[in-house]
């Protein structure tokens, strides 16, 4: 018999018959300089990647999405990461852990390799010392045109964590809330030296000394008419009065009226742009605290400081600042509000990086949210993941990533005739015929899906700029110190705290009743009173 040809067939992308090619000496010749150039091209590719890898600057660190379902291991692989930039030492670092396992253990691995003068541990359930910073910012700058845009951005950002708490994203059809909690902001930012956060509920307490001071120490003549204005409507009708104020003002009561808000929002020696430039290790630990609104009040409030700290040594010396700022359980305490989401997109090059972890993509409510978060996070990390929609997310994710239309799915091998001219089939040549089908995008994604789903505890998929790569977290072990890990942690946070940086406690705030509305009746015998005279 004749030599046998084979032919190698195989299935377009996007196509679903099989295609067929004969491949001679020439073609196999050929095919061989192919396969040549596509090692060569290869070992190109990765000598490149290699140079890139090595030539990478170490202070560029860029934000990062976590996605985890609870115990897959995705606190132990930030952990890794906190030690990795403390000892860099070329960042600071704020670390808002709404739990404080991972707080707590930072703290120990950050003292345990020499880094204690710079850690700064916060536990939220503390009321002996605390530690306190303005969080109403005063500028000083001599442009009065500079001076309102700042405090129109601060107006700004101090609204989104007042909104957080009623879940609100906006207040533009809210026109009598939007109205006075901008003036209320407006007042207590247009004073000579800051004030603490409470003084904003003195705005509405006509008549009481506090309101008076706040108004006589103005420098914002239109903020003072305004509030003598809406004077004359309480004298004449305290019902339209509060109509107009009360909306802002139960606003404003579920933030300030906190005890752990009022202890913290006082000016004290702690200045955030002095810490940051410093290269301070930051951590809040919030596993004291029950109540998930206080939480993401005070974690807002310590994250709109950062950014505006980041922000301002930006615009002011043109060089960035490098922070990075660790968001844990983001999605289920709603911290990713929209100026952390701005924060992402523009202050890049001033330093920010934001690592927002969270078990699962339906903690932030909006998908075209969390898609918006993905097309500003360089660095996306899927954990296991359990719910199919984060399944479903995360493959749709990895495959646009690596599709590759030439992955094969399996071969079938069979022998055809050669010629159709002999008058018998017995004596025709006979070829043999390999058919590949390929992979379709639906099936990359299913293949993804199934590895998100059974992703062993402490495995990930890290996505990024050079690609998708399959990684696992080598746990770090607790450092072995006289004592035990938990006694020498505790040691090291009871130092850190007796440090000036913190306040001690504040006496008891006086309670203020506001003054019962005279019900319709008695209105009607004053008016009658008035007239009579």
């Amino acid at each position: 018999m004749g030599r046998r040809r084979v032919t190698i067939g195989g299935e377009a992308a996007g196509h679903g018959g099989p295609r067929h090619f004969e491949r001679s000496h020439r073609a196999s010749s050929s095919h061989t300089s192919r396969r040549c150039g596509s090692t060569l091209a290869g070992m190109f590719s990765r000598f490149r990647f290699l140079r890139r890898l090595i030539t990478r600057k170490p202070g560029t660190e860029t934000s990062a999405l976590v996605v985890g379902s609870t115990g897959s291991g995705k606190s132990e692989g930030e952990l890794v990461d906190l030690v990795r930039l403390a000892d860099r030492r070329d960042c600071a670092v704020v670390l808002l852990d709404g739990h404080g396992p991972l707080a707590f253990a930072a703290a120990s691995h950050w003292a345990a390799r020499g880094h204690e003068p710079r850690i700064v541990y916060e536990p939220l359930d503390a009321t002996d010392r605390v530690l306190g910073w303005g969080v109403l910012p005063r500028g000083s700058f001599a442009d009065p045109a500079r001076q309102r845009l700042e405090d129109a951005e601060a107006r700004e950002g101090l609204s989104q964590c007042f909104m957080s708490q009623r879940n609100l994203t906006t207040l533009n059809d809210r026109g009598y809330t939007k109205e006075w909690l901008d003036a209320a902001l407006s007042l207590c930012l247009s004073q000579p030296e800051p004030v603490p956060l409470p003084s904003l509920l003195a705005a509405f307490r006509v008549g009481t000394p506090e309101y008076e001071r706040l108004l006589r120490s103005c420098g914002d003549p239109r903020t003072v008419a305004k509030f003598r204005d809406v004077e004359h409507v309480k004298r004449r009708n305290p019902v339209q009065y509060e109509l107009f104020t009360s909306p802002a003002r139960r606003l404003l009561e579920l933030t300030c009226g906190s005890e752990v808000v009022r202890l913290r929002s006082r000016p004290g020696p702690f200045r955030w742009p002095e810490a940051l430039r410093d290269r301070c290790l930051v951590a809040f630990d919030g596993g004291g605290i029950r109540s998930r609104e206080l939480k993401r009040t005070v974690f807002l409030l310590v994250a709109l400081a950062v950014i505006h700290a980041v922000r301002r040594h930006f615009a002011e010396a043109r060089t960035p600042l490098p922070v990075v700022l660790v968001l844990e359980e983001a999605g289920a305490l709603g911290l990713a509000t929209p100026f952390v989401q701005l924060a992402l997109q523009e202050l890049r090059k001033a330093g920010v990086a934001i690592h927002l972890i969270s078990q699962s993509s339906l903690d932030f409510g909006d998908p075209a949210f969390f898609q918006s978060l993905l097309g500003n996070a360089p660095r996306q990390i899927w954990y296991q993941c359990l719910s199919p929609a984060d399944q479903e997310l995360g493959a749709k994710a990895l495959t646009n990533a690596t599709f590759d239309p030439d992955a094969v799915h399996f071969t079938r091998v069979r022998s055809v005739p050669e010629g159709k001219s002999l008058a018998s089939p017995w004596r025709a040549r006979m070829r043999r015929v390999i058919d590949r089908y390929f992979k379709s995008p639906s099936l990359q994604e299913q293949e993804y899906r199934t590895r998100l789903a059974t992703l062993r505890v402490g495995e990930r998929l890290v996505r990024d700029r050079t690609g998708v790569r399959r990684e696992r977290v080598r746990p770090l072990r607790p450092p072995r110190v006289p004592g035990g890990f938990e006694t020498f942690t505790r040691a090291v946070i009871g130092r850190v705290r007796e440090r000036p940086l913190y306040l001690p406690p504040l006496p008891p705030e006086t309670s203020w009743h506001p003054e019962p509305l005279p019900d319709a009746a008695e209105r009607l015998r004053v008016e009658a009173a008035e007239a009579g005279e």
